[in-house]
């Protein structure tokens, strides 16, 4: 699920493909080779969510506009949805990008430069969602279905949907 993640990120051409490992960098190192990605590590993973989206934002270079957060456990966001975030990003410039699955909000999530204070700013196991919730009216929707809904969480999870794959 890692490579499928970071070859999608790869595949839409951004300036900086980065991933943020805590606990398994030396596996995630393997296991992700000779790609051109930054791995940006996390001491404090075990501190909750916030500290991997800090980690990212820190590491990041000055000159970045936005940043989307993907998480690896979301087995059916591709390079198609990651491509439609960042072209209604150019094409608004809203804070947020998300896509919606029945005028639901889901993830993953685009966020403006502009709100990247207020994303250094969290704490705890929350990520982009408690930015995101005060910034509904200044965010642009992508519809999409609800595949991209699919979390993968536990091993039961995972055979799921290797089952459901053959």
């Amino acid at each position: 699920m890692l490579t499928r993640a970071v070859d999608a990120a790869l595949r839409i051409g951004s300036a900086r493909t980065q991933v943020v490992v805590g606990n398994l960098s030396g596996s995630v190192q393997r296991v992700l080779g000779t790609r051109n990605i930054q791995l940006v590590p996390n001491e404090h993973w075990q501190a909750g969510l916030s500290t991997s989206v800090v980690a990212a934002l820190r590491a990041m270079d000055s000159a970045v506009g936005a940043a989307i957060f993907l998480q690896v456990d979301l087995p059916h966001v591709g390079t198609e949805l990651l491509a439609a975030l960042i072209a209604l990003h150019r094409s608004t410039g809203a804070l947020i990008v998300a896509p919606r699955v029945d005028g639901r909000r889901a993830n993953p999530m685009l966020f403006d430069r502009a709100l990247f204070p207020e994303l250094l700013a969290l704490h705890g196991d929350v990520g982009g969602r408690a930015v995101a919730e005060k910034y509904v009216a200044q965010t642009a929707w992508v519809d999409w279905s609800a595949d991209i809904l699919q979390d993968i969480d536990t091993p039961e999870d995972y055979a799921a949907l290797r089952a459901a794959a053959e």
